[in-house]
Parts: C-alpha cells; structure tokens; sequence
C-alpha cells in the first residue's frame, strides 16, 4: 500500500527544501534573459562619389542589423558591411545593395565577435554633399 501524499504547506525538512529547490531551478531554466542589442548611430555627411565608413566591435555571437534611417536627398545609394581594412582606410565589404532610407533594417546578418565596419557610398545618384544617418544595432 502506498503511503498517502501529503499538501506542500505541510511537508516538512529536508524534504519540503528540496522540493523548493526543484521548483526554483525549474523556474530559472524556463526563462532567458538575453541583453539588448547595443544601438549605435553613425552620422556624417556622404560626398558626391564619396565613401564613409564606422568601425564597431561585437562582443559576443548574435545579430547585427544595418539601417539606413536618414538621408538627406533621399537618392538610392549602397551600404554595405564588413571588416575594417588593416590600414584604417575603411572597410573589405562582405556584404552590400543599393538602397534608400528606411525605418527597418536594410542589412540583417549574422556575427562573431570581433571587429566590424559598416560604409555608406555614393553610386552615382548624389548631385551633391547629403547629410545621412545609420544605426547599427549589435550584441
């Protein structure tokens, strides 16, 4: 004959800490707290014919999304992301497109850490000097 189950409220000892212990632990594994990105904004001004580039670090494996929030003339230009150049003097793109501004992510990729840049360039569309804006969020 099994021996009768008794209410939490009135087990007691050893036994009741280690039913609590289990409980808690189970809890904890159900729930993921994972850190928000980290948002940096990169804004400058993009030259007729001209490149400018940011260089951020990723510190731990995650996303990394590129956008192209503002652009002054609103002309289609390519944005791309990549690895900083040994010498300092931008970026060895691994990815880009042509693009216009917009309020979502125009770049979504996935990242070790280390470094990484981001460039912004005129393909052609600028008539002149146009204020722009990026965000680059990162974990």
């Amino acid at each position: 004959m099994l021996p009768a189950l008794r209410p939490f409220a009135e087990t007691e000892g050893p036994m009741r800490a280690c039913v609590f212990g289990f409980v808690l632990l189970c809890t904890a594994c159900g729930s993921s707290t994972s850190p928000s990105p980290i948002t940096e904004t990169f804004a400058s001004t993009l030259a007729v014919q001209g490149t400018a580039s940011r260089s951020f670090t990723v510190t731990k494996a995650g996303t990394v999304s590129i956008t192209l929030a503002t652009l002054a003339s609103g002309a289609e230009v390519g944005l791309g992301l990549g690895n900083p150049r040994s010498d300092g003097s931008g970026c060895v793109l691994v990815t880009s497109l042509n693009t216009v501004a917009g309020a979502t992510a125009q770049i979504t990729n996935s990242a070790q850490p280390g470094p990484y840049c981001v460039e912004i360039y005129d393909v052609g569309n600028l008539t002149g000097p146009t204020v722009f804006s990026v965000t680059i969020a990162h974990p």
